[in-house]
């Protein structure tokens, strides 16, 4: 009883400090959307009355009670689905299983909470607490990913711990709705009271409860093998089937996910056949020094799409496809994030199509995955890695020395003169180290950098960018930041490239974005069909030596997917490559374009997911497969060097 007075003077305390906190925020929300907003006060209100001056609910009948039950998992779903933007009613017709499946789950968190601690309502209140942080965190990565939460993503928890620090969360009119929901759904809680005949059936119950918990993983597993998942994300875009779905149950057809199927048809034989088992002759490549820099959030996108005061990259601008420089458009699969995927997909030469998470280097076993790191190094270079931020971001601490490199230098090892840049040291920090590297000895060097001045967010008020929006200023803040560090960054990169024309040693250099960064919604200037295709998810690559560059034939290379890049670098630098490279490349030439998002062949128009079943990729299914998890039959002369 004491318990859930206790809860009733939070929740209204609670509730009492959000308007009063947020007063202005409300009379601009209920300015935009005043039904929505007025209804959940209303709601609220009333909730709140009855629950102070009305009569407790006593439930001593079971099916009465499973009714109120079910009515407060649906309550507290439509909370989670209305933090999504999605609203439950229209989900219910047009998807009324995932709704079915959605309050039987929640209810089964209620009786979670029963069977531990013997009280329902404590099960109530746990599961409101748990969704209320499932869907403000679904809320946040929609608004900052473009993408709705999915498990795989608290492997990545300790680097977004690491990196929150920087970003702005703002108090919504959704976030606000959405917790006055679930804060109603408590304070009703409160008013209801579960008696039952004896201790002998509550215990019955409780017992009860449990073993259908425990066995309902395997009973939803066992339906799923036999008759499919009925809620299969879309893993070309998670949001379409989340809209479809609904948030919970999208999060909840991801969990199979966790571990990879083998595709169909996969057999050894059949990859064996399309090979020629022999490697690329030696005798024609050679071992320049390669530096590969990861540039954090750059694209030219921005700056396409904006007017401003100068040209923002003239530098990197200049570098276009001639003698001994490369450029092109870089289709990414993430939108705001995605780092640890790019790189990875660019290492090993792998796409989304076999479902890549967010974090692949602390959900795979990356010392059993051949890489171009690993292969680089068995030929005879020397592999660094060097890095601004925290080491441990991504588990690379942990992957990297997995992956072949010799050296991994992060900023407690880095000595400059420079000031930092904002919040993150300055890249040329980075650029002094690598070529510290290349001249101090006669061993070629392989070195990966991955930049940060540029890593939003983009609202330093002390920083003066020397980029100016010339039009419609004031809604362009965020991008006018972006601007002046890519404008910074432009600079830096033609220092060191001036450094790199002055090496005695062939040096070749790779330049890329990992993916765009987040800042206000910027129309295209273009009505293009591929601009708007890529939208979101174009950065550039451009690839500068100081001696001239191998030409592949029939790759223009003008647009290309991340799992090319690697290959496409290494290859255009003059260095052997593996069977597996060398295929892919071919594949590049029909398809530049192969991601979790779409597919793009050789006329830019898009492949439909039907026409994925062909020969050819099927083939890169099974390849990629055997590259990732069939460890045991691993085809190592088709993988490494």
């Amino acid at each position: 009883m004491k318990v859930k007075k206790v809860t009733m003077l939070f929740s209204t305390f609670l509730v009492t400090v959000l308007i009063i906190l947020n007063r202005t925020f409300l009379l601009n929300a209920v300015h935009k959307n005043p039904i929505g907003i007025v209804s959940a006060l209303g709601i609220l209100i009333v909730v709140g009355v009855l629950t102070w001056l009305g009569k407790r609910i006593t439930v001593h009948n079971f099916w009465m009670g499973m009714i109120v039950i079910v009515f407060l998992s649906a309550v507290i779903l439509s909370a989670i689905e209305l933090l999504g933007n999605i609203n439950l009613w229209h989900m219910f017709m047009r998807n009324p299983t995932a709704v079915l499946y959605g309050v039987h789950f929640v209810a089964l968190m209620i009786g979670v909470g029963f069977s531990i601690t013997g009280s329902v309502f404590i099960g109530v209140c746990l599961t409101t607490v748990v969704a209320t942080l499932f869907g403000v965190v679904n809320y946040y990565m929609l608004y900052y990913r473009q993408r709705p939460l999915i498990p795989q993503d608290f492997i990545s928890l300790k680097t977004l711990v690491n990196t929150i620090d920087g970003y702005q969360f703002s108090f919504t009119p959704t976030i606000f709705t959405g917790l006055l929901v679930l804060i109603s759904v408590i304070l009703v809680a409160t008013r209801i009271k579960f008696v039952f005949k004896s201790k002998s059936l509550k215990i019955f119950l409780r017992s009860s409860v449990l073993l259908l918990l425990l066995l309902f993983p395997l009973d939803i597993t066992t339906r799923w093998r036999q008759h499919g998942n009925p809620f299969l994300p879309n893993f070309f875009n998670q949001t379409i089937s989340a809209k479809k779905n609904g948030i919970l149950m999208n999060y909840m057809g991801n969990v199979p996910n966790l571990k990879a199927d083998r595709p169909t048809g996969y057999a050894i034989s059949k990859i064996n056949k399309a090979f020629t088992m022999s490697n690329p002759s030696e005798s024609s490549k050679s071992m320049p020094n390669l530096i590969i820099v990861l540039g954090e959030s750059w694209t030219n996108a921005i700056a396409n799409n904006l007017t401003t005061n100068k040209v923002v990259t003239p530098r990197l601008n200049a570098i276009t496809n001639g003698k001994n420089s490369r450029s092109g458009t870089l289709v990414v699969n993430g939108y705001g994030g995605g780092t640890a995927k790019t790189e990875f997909e660019i290492f090993t030469g792998t796409s989304s199509l076999n479902q890549i998470n967010d974090a692949p280097y602390q959900s795979y076993r990356i010392d059993k995955i051949p890489n171009m790191i690993k292969n680089l190094h068995a030929m005879g270079y020397e592999t660094t890695a060097i890095h601004t931020a925290n080491k441990g971001n991504w588990g690379r601490d942990q992957a990297y020395a997995k992956m072949g490199f010799d050296h991994f230098i992060g900023p407690e090892s880095l000595k400059t003169d420079h000031q930092n840049i904002r919040y993150y040291m300055s890249d040329q920090a980075i650029y002094e180290q690598a070529l510290n590297k290349i001249t101090a000895t006669n061993k070629p060097q392989v070195i990966f950098c991955i930049t940060m001045q540029t890593h939003g967010p983009y609202t330093d008020k002390d920083y003066k960018s020397r980029i100016n929006v010339t039009k419609q200023r004031k809604q362009h803040l965020k991008a006018e930041q972006y601007l002046g560090l890519m404008h910074q960054t432009d600079q830096d990169i033609d220092q060191f490239l001036k450094q790199v024309n002055k090496l005695k040693e062939p040096t070749s250099v790779l330049l890329y974005g990992d993916h765009q960064p987040k800042v206000e919604k910027i129309s295209a200037n273009t009505n293009s069909t591929i601009s708007k295709q890529i939208s979101g998810y174009e950065t550039f690559y451009k690839i500068y030596a100081n001696y001239r560059l191998n030409k592949i034939k029939n790759l223009q290379a003008t647009y290309l997917s991340t799992n090319y890049l690697g290959a496409f670098f290494l290859e255009t630098s003059n260095v052997q490559l593996t069977e597996y490279q060398s295929k892919i490349l071919k594949y590049a030439k029909k398809y530049p374009v192969i991601n979790g998002r779409m597919v793009l062949n050789q006329k830019l128009d898009n492949v439909s997911q039907q026409k994925l079943r062909i020969k050819e990729f099927q083939l890169q299914l099974w390849l990629q497969y055997n590259l990732l998890f069939d460890h045991q039959h691993q085809l190592k002369k088709i993988h490494n060097i």
